[in-house]
């Protein structure tokens, strides 16, 4: 029977439970393959190898074209196994310099090449098929991607590597729940609590649940994370998201029910949705914390980094005598900013904050609530 997305959710918070108590470390272990019937293997190996083959249209360049089918590096060795694998390495080399150069065509010829040689019972064969499909997802494949990395975890099941590419493919596909029951499996399957690819994969978790609105769960998982790598820009604005919006919820509480009535708390940029009582127990200002502690590592001109500081104006403009730090987050963020440049309604949600955050110069004000009217007034037509 099919897990349903409730029971998804359970198994994630259990792996969540056993982590936050620490997994027992144990050696990595070598890739484990299992050996199906050959019907089964000749079903799968074609799959990957289709997702491999090279787009028709879309890439012109002359410098992109696949490599010669022709392997002209001879080997000495009598083992037909020894010198398939050799050429399987080549062309996994020449695979991995395309990507490098920018040769998608080349690399994914590449990649293919290096399947074929390689026996559906060759113990090299996951971590192959990992490369491949990773390369896939990077690639904007990620639909491709599935075959190959399904390949992956179905040779090498208790390989963590693979479960954490295989989730990432899924989530990217928009298969949600598929991609939690995969993690799942990915932080059962990791060597140590500590396991660096964790990070990020904890973090994919989360963005997950807080669409969900399990914010709780959410949060472990973003505290785990950082644990792990605590620089993290992405993680960091995640978790001040989910904190953001407990702040707003907090403060809604605290008014008649008619007030809170009027007022919906999303784990989402929720500009002008708080008054001004600033009863939170200082949770804005830990979210202030984590906004600046990733403000630094949010690379320039990333959506990121325009995300990053439109909440951060958000938050300050609820935090007495944080005005000011407001206004210039929300001039930094119009002025450059490449999604509320796009988004009208977006932008005129900034525009409604920064009239909010001059409430020492009247004329100012003026002209940003004006310019936010306009905005939002064009975007409903």
């Amino acid at each position: 029977m099919k897990m349903t997305v409730s029971r998804r959710v359970v198994l994630l918070l259990l792996t969540l439970a056993r982590i936050a108590g620490g997994l027992r470390r144990r050696p990595q272990r070598a890739l484990r393959v299992t050996r199906g019937g050959a019907d089964a293997d000749d079903e799968r190996r074609p799959q990957a190898l289709r997702a491999l083959a090279v787009p028709r249209g879309g890439n012109d360049d002359e410098n992109d074209e696949p490599y010669d089918d022709v392997d002209d590096e001879a080997d000495d060795d009598d083992d037909d196994e020894a010198r398939a694998a050799k050429a399987a390495q080549r062309w996994t080399r020449r695979a991995f310099e395309a990507a490098q150069r920018g040769r998608p065509r080349a690399a994914a010829h590449a990649f293919e090449k290096a399947l074929e040689l390689t026996p559906d019972d060759a113990p090299y064969r996951a971590a192959l098929l990992i490369n491949a499909g990773s390369y896939l997802a990077f690639s904007g494949r990620s639909a491709d991607a599935l075959g190959p990395l399904k390949e992956a975890a179905r040779l090498a099941p208790d390989d963590a590597r693979a479960l954490h590419a295989l989730g990432n493919a899924l989530h990217q596909c928009d298969a949600a729940g598929d991609a939690l029951e995969v993690y799942a499996r990915a932080l059962h399957a990791a060597p140590s609590p500590d396991f660096p690819p964790n990070a990020p994969l904890l973090n994919n978790v989360a963005t997950i649940l807080l669409a969900r609105g399990e914010r709780s769960l959410a949060r472990g998982a973003l505290e785990k994370s950082l644990e792990i790598e605590p620089h993290a820009p992405g993680t960091l604005f995640n978790l001040a998201t989910a904190r953001y919006s407990d702040a707003l919820e907090t403060r809604s509480r605290k008014r008649t029910t008619s007030q809170a009535s009027r007022i919906v708390v999303e784990a989402s940029f929720s500009p002008g949705k708080a008054d001004d009582d600033n009863d939170d127990g200082g949770a804005l200002d830990d979210v202030l914390r984590l906004l600046d502690a990733a403000e630094p590592h949010a690379p320039p001109g990333s959506p990121l980094r325009e995300r990053v500081l439109a909440l951060r104006a958000c938050a300050a403009n609820r935090v007495p005598g944080r005005a000011a730090l407001a206004a210039a987050d929300l001039r930094d963020v119009l002025e450059h900013g490449a999604e509320h440049a796009r988004d009208a309604r977006r932008r005129g949600a900034a525009l409604l904050e920064l009239s909010r955050a001059l409430q020492d110069d009247a004329a100012a004000r003026r002209d940003a609530l004006a310019e936010a009217v306009a905005v939002l007034d064009a975007a409903a037509l």
